[in-house]
């Protein structure tokens, strides 16, 4: 007979909000690769990209003349413009950002959407942003409006998740 201590462990079934955890998961990564495909797709359009990749040289030579923030690329597409730049000093990302900010306050701007990032390279802090040009308002699409409302969805279980912890982080007793 054999011992039952020495069995191996047998791993139980994932809960019905793990599963749904893991198929948000597939949702989020296969959502960001067609969105990451689109944008390696989309073409120039030179009636509005190279005016405002013009206009974001002049902008940024000006805002970062004096700072320690180097602008060494401007791609504008169809939809948006990109922007990477070195930072030489810790304090560089903040200051990125506020300028990349104050875009929204110029009478050029026709950006909706703005996202920014930074990360550690050979030394220096490598700065990105991608601004997004507003866009028409698309048609309805049954498959897109499914698709947002299962993102809404996954937003929710999260939600409920964070609260959860944080009423059982806040249950335990304090030193």
């Amino acid at each position: 007979s054999s011992d039952p201590d020495s069995s191996p462990a047998v791993a139980a079934p994932p809960t019905e909000e793990e599963r749904q955890r893991a198929a948000c998961e597939v949702l989020w990564e296969r959502r960001r690769a067609r969105e990451q495909a689109a944008i390696d797709a989309e073409t120039k359009d030179p009636a509005w990209a190279y005016p405002m990749e013009q206009k974001l040289r002049e902008y940024t030579s000006r805002r970062f003349q004096s700072s320690l923030v180097e602008v060494f690329e401007i791609d504008c597409k169809t939809t948006f413009c990109e922007l990477r730049a070195h930072g030489f000093a810790p304090e560089s990302a903040e200051e990125f950002n506020r300028v990349m900010d104050a875009v929204k306050g110029e009478p050029w701007n026709d950006f909706t959407g703005f996202s920014y990032s930074h990360k550690e390279e050979s030394g220096k802090t490598v700065h990105w942003a991608r601004l997004s040009r507003a866009q028409p308002p698309q048609p309805p699409d049954p498959k897109r409006d499914a698709e947002s409302a299962a993102v809404n969805g996954c937003i929710e279980l999260i939600s409920r998740k964070i609260e959860r912890d944080r009423a059982a982080r806040d249950a335990q007793p304090r030193d």
